[in-house]
């Protein structure tokens, strides 16, 4: 007996955005667009003295402020849905 129907896939990765400030002043960038929407991404690593504690929730990514020498690695869990025949 043979069902024609289709299921779901889901896969499961971890998404990761970096943020380095090379420059000599303190920056703030707006990392909004790399993340998607209804996303909070949490801290994964810092850099230097980045005002940002790890595993902590990040809020407001339209304004990111990096002090010279400073970075950040934000993550967030992405999901993948694969509709299989």
């Amino acid at each position: 007996m043979k069902f024609d129907v289709p299921y779901t896939s889901s896969f499961f990765f971890t998404s990761y955005l970096v943020a380095v400030n090379l420059g000599e002043v303190m920056e703030a960038v707006d990392l909004s667009p790399g993340t998607p929407a209804g996303i909070k991404p949490s801290v994964a690593a810092v850099t230097g003295n980045a005002d940002y504690e790890l595993e902590a929730s990040i809020d407001g990514l339209s304004e990111v402020k990096l002090k010279p020498g400073d970075g950040v690695v934000l993550s967030w869990p992405y999901q993948v849905e694969e509709l299989m025949p």
